[in-house]
């Protein structure tokens, strides 16, 4: 039996002068997927937002396996948010949640 739907987890860093509250972030990423590849690839994308940390700058996506080029597009096309520059980038990429979880704690250690 082939499994269709594969998950990958993604950590991704925002970089702004000033710390973003999550649902604000969660709704710049969502609006950017949606304004490049449109409302059907965001449902098959099945882009869910798991948590962010606000001091650190730093989130979790999960995505879709076919869909994880058009996420990391998404995040690199996001330029502004609330009339602030921002920059935002993928660190990492798995496909357990608890492998992105031990690197984003490595990383925390390391700074």
């Amino acid at each position: 039996m082939v499994k269709l739907y594969r998950k990958r987890y993604l950590l991704f860093k925002v970089l702004s002068e000033k710390s973003l509250e999550k649902n604000i972030i969660r709704r710049s990423i969502f609006e950017s997927f949606q304004k490049l590849f449109g409302v059907l690839d965001l449902s098959c994308a099945k882009l869910v937002f798991l948590e962010y940390d606000k001091e650190k700058n730093l989130g979790i996506l999960r995505c879709s396996h076919t869909y994880l080029d058009h996420v990391r597009a998404c995040l690199a096309f996001i330029r502004q948010i609330n009339h602030e520059k921002v920059a935002c980038f993928t660190l990492r990429v798995s496909g357990t949640i608890k492998t992105i979880r031990e690197f984003k704690t490595k990383l925390l250690e390391k700074l």
